[in-house]
């Protein structure tokens, strides 16, 4: 989508998650302390009104309401750090998600994003 952000957006977002990067975190214990390096940034909580205009705009570009969209994240990854699979992902949609919905249900990734 070309034209989506303009260059100030782009630029306000980036300077702002740079502020917010933090150790990324696994959601259950893994015994690989070093399991995951990467640094991680989200403005799920940040009250700010670009942000909240940039959500909005998402979630209309998908249709959907804003409760129901994703939050802006940011990952890096410095010289030497590794991406893992969030396997923990893949587990969760098989066993407890799958089996509560009716019909088909499919798990898609884009990057290693559930959709």
């Amino acid at each position: 989508m070309d034209g989506y952000l303009t260059a100030d957006e782009c630029d306000m977002v980036i300077a702002l998650m740079e502020t917010r990067l933090g150790r990324s975190e696994i959601t259950r214990p893994h015994p690989d302390k070093e399991f995951r390096t990467s640094s991680t940034c989200d403005l799920r909580f940040f009250d700010d009104s670009t942000v909240n205009e940039i959500n909005w705009r998402i979630a209309r570009a998908m249709g959907i309401h804003l409760a129901y969209s994703e939050f802006m994240e940011r990952q890096y990854y410095r010289v030497g750090q590794q991406f893992q699979p969030h396997e923990v992902l893949d587990v969760w949609f098989e066993h407890e998600l799958k089996p509560r919905l009716r019909g088909r249900a499919f798990e898609v990734r884009f990057t290693d994003d559930a959709v």
